[in-house]
């Protein structure tokens, strides 16, 4: 986490390991925002550079128990199957992404893939 102000930022990428351009923008863009106090007046970023780190290592779309996390979330149309989890929040990967979103509140979300 950056800054401490009420305007907050979650920025996550690699949740899909086959999509592994975000990574390093993620950690390019702290080391940016480290030098630059200025910019986090008044903000707070929270960020998660690698969401899937066993699809970043095999360079696949899903996590290590063969599941999209993307896909892993509750929603309204959500079905159950081996490719989107057995139930919504199945994956340890998508329930730490939901308990940073719980967590902090964001005001945006910025999934980079």
């Amino acid at each position: 986490m950056l800054g401490q102000g009420p305007d907050v930022t979650f920025i996550l990428a690699g949740i899909h390991g086959n999509e592994p351009a975000g990574v390093p923008l993620v950690r390019r863009l702290t080391k940016y925002l480290e030098k630059r106090s200025d910019i986090m007046q008044g903000r707070t970023l929270v960020r998660l550079a690698v969401a899937d780190p066993d699809g970043l290592a095999h360079r696949c779309r899903i996590n290590a128990n063969g599941v999209d996390l993307n896909r892993n979330f509750p929603s309204a149309n959500r079905v159950n199957e081996r490719r989107t989890g057995a139930s919504a929040l199945s994956e340890p990967e998508a329930r730490l992404i939901k308990q940073l979103i719980d967590q902090y509140s964001p005001d945006r979300i910025v999934s980079i893939h």
